[in-house]
C-alpha cells in the first residue's frame, strides 16, 4: 500500500482495514485480522445500507488455511452470492498463527448494475468484524457480531 496521509483506515478490536484511492479510481484495500479464527470462515467489508436494500460485498475467506476474495452481493438474510463480474482483484494474501492478511483492489464505480455499487462520493459502508463461518460447501454462515456501518468519503483518501 502506498505511504500517504491520504490512507483511511477503520479498526475495531483485531481488524484492521485501510484503503486509498489510486489516479485511476481503484480503491486498494489492506485487511489484517489478529486472531482470526482457526477454522474455515470469512470476514470482509460491505457497501450499502441494508440487507434488505441489497450489500455490494468483499467476502475474504480461509478454507483450510488457504486466503481467497470474492466480489459478492446479498440482498435479504440468505447467503451473499458471488457476482457474475468479479471486479474485485486479490493482490496478496497469507494466513500464518492466526494472523490474516489480504490486499486487494476494486474499482469505485459499479461495474454491474444491480449488484454492485458505487462508492464516489460519501456512502454507506459495513465492516464485518465479527467472522462467520464457512461450510463444507463453501457457503458462508452468519457473521458472529452486526457489521459497523460507517458513512465513508472516498475524496478524502485519493493519493
Amino acid at each position: 500500500m502506498v505511504e500517504s496521509a491520504a490512507i483511511c483506515r477503520y479498526t475495531n478490536g483485531q481488524y484492521d482495514l485501510s484503503w486509498v484511492v489510486d489516479h485511476s479510481d481503484n480503491v486498494h484495500f489492506q485487511l489484517i485480522y489478529r486472531n482470526f479464527p482457526h477454522l474455515n470462515a470469512w470476514t470482509g467489508v460491505a457497501f450499502g445500507q441494508s440487507m434488505a436494500a441489497g450489500l455490494d460485498a468483499v467476502i475474504v475467506k480461509v478454507v483450510n488455511g488457504r486466503v481467497s476474495v470474492s466480489d459478492e452481493y446479498v440482498r435479504g438474510y440468505s447467503p451473499s452470492q458471488p457476482d457474475y463480474s468479479q471486479d474485485t482483484q486479490l493482490q496478496t494474501a497469507e494466513y500464518n498463527q492466526g494472523i490474516l492478511k489480504a490486499r486487494f483492489t476494486r474499482p469505485v464505480s459499479a461495474v454491474e448494475s444491480v449488484v454492485d455499487h458505487s462508492l464516489k462520493g460519501c456512502t454507506p459502508w459495513q465492516f464485518i468484524t465479527g467472522p462467520g463461518i464457512v461450510y463444507a460447501n463453501g457457503g458462508g454462515g452468519k457473521h458472529t457480531r452486526h457489521p459497523v456501518i460507517q458513512i465513508i468519503c472516498l475524496d478524502q483518501c485519493r493519493i
